[in-house]
């Protein structure tokens, strides 16, 4: 659907449904909301989805690219994320760094080949995709920017460490 001058659309949706709203402006970073309707006839749904313009330097988690323990091969869940940024670059013509980073577990040095071959693994994609490659540098940061507690010699959940197996893209220049 496409939106008023102001931003606003409204559709009607059916009952016990889940719903993903995704949104995209050339010169701003897409955003993606999930909702699901209840069995109430005649609800009204208001949902808000923020662009954030595109900045140099500014930096996101690329949503829904998972890696297994210890494999840089790309899980068929992350195909679709992977679709969207390649869109998103190519309608914006952005030049960006596509990092990974692995948990804490293996040695620093094991983790830093991981991350950079699980970047290079995304950036492959995107170059099949049509993205240009001097659009695109893939960098592994290893276990050097975890996101939670769970470092060397702390014990940790398994939901913890996919955490920190993450995938990000920072904004290196607008063209």
């Amino acid at each position: 659907l496409t939106t008023n001058k102001v931003g606003l659309v409204t559709l009607v949706v059916e009952r016990n449904k889940t719903y993903n709203v995704f949104a995209s402006k050339k010169g701003f970073i897409d955003a993606e909301q999930n909702f699901s309707t209840s069995n109430e006839d005649g609800k009204i749904i208001q949902l808000e989805l923020a662009l954030t313009p595109i900045k140099k330097g500014e930096k996101f988690k690329l949503e829904n690219i998972f890696y297994d323990l210890n494999k840089s091969t790309l899980r068929e869940e992350s195909i679709a994320s992977l679709d969207k940024l390649a869109d998103f670059i190519l309608k914006n013509d952005l030049k960006i760094e596509l990092s990974a980073h692995t948990d804490s577990r293996g040695s620093a040095t094991y983790n830093q080949r991981l991350s950079q071959a699980r970047a290079q693994t995304c950036v492959d994609y995107l170059l099949k995709k049509g993205v240009k490659a001097f659009n695109i540098r893939a960098k592994g940061y290893g276990e050097s920017q975890l996101m939670n507690k769970c470092k060397d010699g702390v014990a940790c959940e398994e939901e913890l460490h996919q955490e920190n197996r993450r995938t990000e893209v920072k904004i290196l220049e607008i063209n």
